[in-house]
């Protein structure tokens, strides 16, 4: 029922947050797109919300490594789009990596890829 219904959007765990970190890290934006993708469909695929955004933000990386630069900014502005309606749930490193991703795409993907920044390195 909309309107009324005030649940919270589920949110994947932190073990799958670091998994899709450490593939975005490494560039391996597909597999990052897959661990995300699973996740937020195990979570009934809430719509729209931040899982959704990072899920397109990988593929649109992976556009983008394919020589796909539509792709990308096509994918790129939906992820932000999705993630900006949902920010509730972003961890630090994430939010991070959002800006990061919005100042990217702003420059015409010029430069490294993002990358997802750790405050420690613990644990």
């Amino acid at each position: 029922m909309q309107g009324g219904d005030q649940s919270p959007i589920p949110r994947p765990s932190p073990f799958e947050l670091e998994r899709f970190a450490r593939a975005i890290n490494a560039q391996q934006f597909y597999e990052a797109h897959e661990i995300l993708e699973e996740a937020w469909i195990a979570l009934g695929r809430p719509r729209p919300s931040f899982v959704q955004g990072l899920v397109q933000l990988a593929a649109g990386l992976e556009q983008l490594k394919r020589n796909n630069t539509f792709g990308a900014r096509t994918l790129t502005q939906r992820g932000l789009e999705n993630c900006s309606l949902d920010p509730s749930g972003l961890p630090g490193p994430a939010y991070r990596f959002l800006q990061e991703m919005k100042e990217y795409a702003e420059a015409g993907f010029q430069g490294p890829y993002p990358e997802i920044r750790h405050e420690t390195s613990s644990d």
